[in-house]
Order: structure tokens, then C-alpha cells, then sequence
């Protein structure tokens, strides 16, 4: 989500690895992440242009000239962008990033083995159930607590957002109630609603309400608001 960011919790010293990134899924072929329109039986329509690509590939790592895709399982992906266009956006500034994305080098011994592969011998270790090529976080100069650590997602990126940003609108059928994720995270006591808000101020049609709990989050059904009695506080044994 845009605007979260990652953050240094003490002083990351030049070229110190700042996180690891164990390669999670690698997709050889990207295409495999494009979305079709669907006919009324849920197969693809014949000779459908993809209409979108699959959410998944906006935490993957790849280049412009590769058929490939890296996805990792780790914090890296909260990592911000700031390059030669962005500047000005939280603590990006004139310097640029303060990290690097790199081949994993001590953590993944696998990875070196990997990087000398074919597509296609990827692929067999991939169905067999094998991993590699995972990537890590570098810190490009020294990094002090509580800043904000950024990369360089590349010129394609940057083209790429500028022309998201200049034909984006809101999700048809909010009408004039829409009201972007991000705000309704800052302020949450003031967005959520009961089974009674929902009859007369429904949430927008692109947001969906999880709770969460120890960590993860789960599907949650919308109770009805009830007053809180003696009962309902815990005791002390």
C-alpha cells in the first residue's frame, strides 16, 4: 500500500545488508500473470486481449528485456521508490535511494547456482519444488535510525506510474462516497461501520472489511453495535 514505507530501527552502516529477500515464487514467463475477460462459464474469452495483470506483480521483481519474474517472501516489499523523477515524496530527496536490490549473496547458496540456468531448467526445479534466487536490500551509504529506506524501481516503473496517475479515477459505482483506502486506515474509528451505518452509508464498492488478529488477517462478518455492560469486561482472575 502506498504511503507505508520501510524504516531503519537503528544505523545501517554503507553496504550492510539491510534485509534479505528469499525468493518465494519465480514466474519464467510474466504473461502467466495477465487476466483475461471471462465468458459465462468462467473460461477465457477466445482471442481476448488481457484486460489487466494480476495484483501479485506489483511485489515481483523483473526486467524490462526478461521474460522472468522474481517474487520474495519478506519486508523488502513495504521498500518505497525514489528515483530520478520522484523526488519530494516523504524523505526522498536530491540524493536519490539510500538502498540497492542485489542477488542474495552468503544467505542463498542456491542462487549463484541458479543465476547460470536456462528458463527451462529453472522450470524443472520449480516443479519439483526447489528455490532460488533470492535477492537482498543494500544500504548504498550510511543509513541513520528512523529514515526512511527507498530504491530504485527503474525508468519502465516510473513511465509506467505517471501513466497510471494520469488516466486513474475512481472505481465506478461509488458515486460521490469514495474515499481511498489509505485515509480510511488513518482515521479507522471513523470509517467503520455497523449492520445500521451499512443500510443508509454502504463502504464503497472496491473495499472489503478483515479483522485482524495475532498477525494475520481473516474474513469477519459485520456485527450489530450493542452497549457494553459490566459483563463484557474481563476480570481480574
Amino acid at each position: 500500500q502506498a504511503g507505508m514505507g520501510a524504516f531503519a530501527s537503528r544505523l545501517l552502516k554503507k553496504d550492510e545488508v539491510i534485509a534479505p529477500a528469499p525468493a518465494l515464487l519465480q514466474i519464467t514467463d510474466k504473461k502467466t500473470l495477465d487476466m483475461f475477460e471471462l465468458n459465462v462459464n468462467g473460461y477465457k474469452v477466445d482471442g481476448g486481449d488481457p484486460v489487466g495483470k494480476q495484483l501479485l506483480l506489483n511485489y515481483c521483481f523483473g526486467h524490462g528485456k526478461s521474460t522472468m519474474v522474481v517474487c520474495t517472501a519478506s519486508s523488502s516489499n513495504l521498500i518505497n521508490h525514489c528515483g530520478p523523477k520522484v523526488k519530494g515524496e516523504g524523505q526522498c530527496d536530491n540524493r536519490g535511494p539510500n538502498a540497492v536490490v542485489r542477488w542474495a549473496t552468503d544467505f542463498d547458496p542456491e542462487t549463484s547456482l541458479w543465476l547460470d540456468m536456462s528458463l527451462d531448467e529453472i522450470d524443472e526445479l520449480v516443479e519439483k519444488g526447489r528455490r532460488g534466487l533470492s535477492l537482498e536490500i543494500v544500504a548504498l551509504r550510511d543509513i541513520r535510525a528512523d529514515e526512511e529506506i527507498f530504491i530504485d524501481y527503474g525508468p519502465e516503473w516510473e513511465e509506467a506510474w505517471e501513466r497510471h496517475l494520469s488516466a486513474w479515477s475512481p472505481p465506478s459505482g461509488n458515486g460521490d462516497n469514495y474515499v481511498s483506502i489509505n485515509e480510511m486506515n488513518k482515521d479507522v474509528e471513523k470509517y467503520i461501520r455497523t449492520v445500521e451505518d451499512l443500510e443508509t452509508d454502504p463502504y464503497p464498492v472496491d473495499v472489503r472489511v478483515a479483522c485482524f488478529v495475532q498477525g494475520f488477517h481473516h474474513p469477519c462478518e459485520i456485527l450489530k453495535e450493542t452497549s457494553r455492560t459490566e459483563a463484557d469486561v474481563p476480570g481480574d482472575s
